[in-house]
């Protein structure tokens, strides 16, 4: 299920194995070889559960692969981050929108230069705590590393010049 361009749909990761996380509206803005791509303008709420957490102060453009283990985040202006990559689930689509489950590791793209692969720790204690299969693990392992890898070597999606255009028609999108 692909939804249409300009259509709303919600964005949310869980975690293991069915608990809310960060959830927001978006707007989808198109696809192309690397997945979907949708984006919410600044101002946006941000839940977790029927919680409003906070509120995204900066245009946000969300890369969606169809059946990869990630969810890249372009955040335009943001003053510490360009990119933050959660290593999830592959994306599941149903009439609301679009959900995956937050396997906790994260890849950071820093402004101005350097990239980091963080929250192994989290991962750790959430796989004893949450119980996550063994093959979920091993998933989430390689998952991690591969999205490392290819952030480190400029590989598309990970990197502005990917999300430019995207970014572009968000700001179309929400004017």
């Amino acid at each position: 299920m692909t939804p249409a361009v300009g259509t709303r749909v919600w964005v949310e990761r869980r975690k293991w194995p069915d608990a809310p996380h960060y959830g927001a509206e978006g707007v989808v803005l198109g696809e192309d070889d690397h997945g979907l791509w949708a984006g919410a303008g600044p101002g946006h709420p941000v839940h977790r559960g029927d919680e409003m957490v906070f509120i995204g102060e900066h245009p946000v453009v969300w890369c969606i692969p169809r059946h990869d283990w990630f969810m890249a985040h372009f955040v335009a202006g943001h003053p510490r981050l360009d990119i933050y990559i959660d290593v999830v689930t592959p994306a599941v689509w149903d009439e609301r929108g679009v959900w995956m489950v937050d396997l906790d590791f994260d890849v950071v793209v820093w402004s101005g230069g350097g990239v980091e692969l963080v929250d192994a720790d989290e991962f750790e204690q959430h796989r004893i705590e949450l119980a996550y299969p063994e093959a979920l693990v091993a998933d989430a392992r390689r998952a991690a590393t591969e999205v490392l890898t290819r952030v480190q070597a400029g590989m598309g999606p990970f990197s502005l010049a990917a999300a430019s255009p995207w970014l572009s028609a968000l700001g179309d999108a929400v004017a």
